[in-house]
């Protein structure tokens, strides 16, 4: 089984009930594997704290590119094994319908990716490297970033009401893409730093009612598609428009 490779979707996680469980499929071991799609049940995903444990052992293998995350009805996220030296690969991730979600917080890095932080020299804050993403500084956060991921998007998280631990620049410097949609509940994100997304080309944050924009939303220069709807004060304010058409 080890040799499964490109897709794999697993589905009625419901039905596993522990760590233990979840740990025997192994996954870490399927080296071939380049999307993972993991579904818990289909309808209204109640809370249970059982799920943080089988996500946890669900631990998909470093050459992950693509994973997706429907239906998780636990309250802790993300996993441990969510960080960019587990999944050096990752270009895009989905959460969808994870009803019991209200929060989510990156973790901060352990000593030895503290360590290799401190080891880059010459790394200024929002410094752009010759690719065109930006770097990471070691001045103001301590984790390593996600520097393969181009895509996040969050889907029908109806409890999800904060994302400002989550959503910055120095986490996803090469993001190109964010999309924020149904999420009825979010209420703050931290839009007076995304124009520190320096690769973003795409934003879209629609039906998320809650919002509110105590912030000037500032856009970066790169950004070619923009689009707001039905997002709490986010639309009905003209903050974002003052910052779309910024000559600066």
């Amino acid at each position: 089984m080890n040799q499964l490779s490109r897709k794999l979707y697993i589905r009625s996680l419901v039905y596993v009930e522990s760590w233990k469980e979840a740990v025997e499929a192994r996954l870490v071991d399927k080296q071939y594997l380049k999307d993972l799609s993991l579904h818990w049940k289909v309808g209204p995903c109640k809370l249970r704290t059982s799920h943080n444990g089988v996500l946890e052992g669900l631990h998909p293998p470093s050459s992950m590119e693509h994973l997706q995350i429907e239906q998780f009805g636990g309250d802790s996220f993300p996993p441990s094994w969510l960080q960019p030296q587990n999944l050096p690969s990752l270009k895009s991730m989905y959460l969808v319908k994870c009803d019991g979600l209200e929060r989510i917080v990156l973790p901060r890095a352990t000593p030895e990716a503290d360590a290799l932080i401190s080891s880059f020299d010459g790394v200024l804050s929002g410094s752009v490297g010759a690719d065109g993403s930006q770097q990471a500084s070691t001045n103001n956060y301590a984790c390593l970033p996600f520097t393969s991921l181009t895509l996040l998007v969050l889907l029908s998280c109806r409890k999800l009401k904060n994302l400002d631990q989550c959503l910055s620049p120095e986490y996803f410097p090469s993001i190109q893409s964010i999309q924020l949609l149904f999420c009825e509940s979010l209420e703050s994100i931290p839009v007076d730093k995304f124009g520190g997304f320096v690769c973003l080309h795409d934003l879209q944050i629609m039906h998320c009612r809650s919002l509110v924009c105590p912030r000037e939303m500032v856009l970066p220069k790169s950004l070619e598609r923009l689009y707001i709807e039905h997002s709490g004060k986010l639309d009905r304010d003209s903050c974002w428009t003052r910052s779309l058409y910024n000559p600066d």
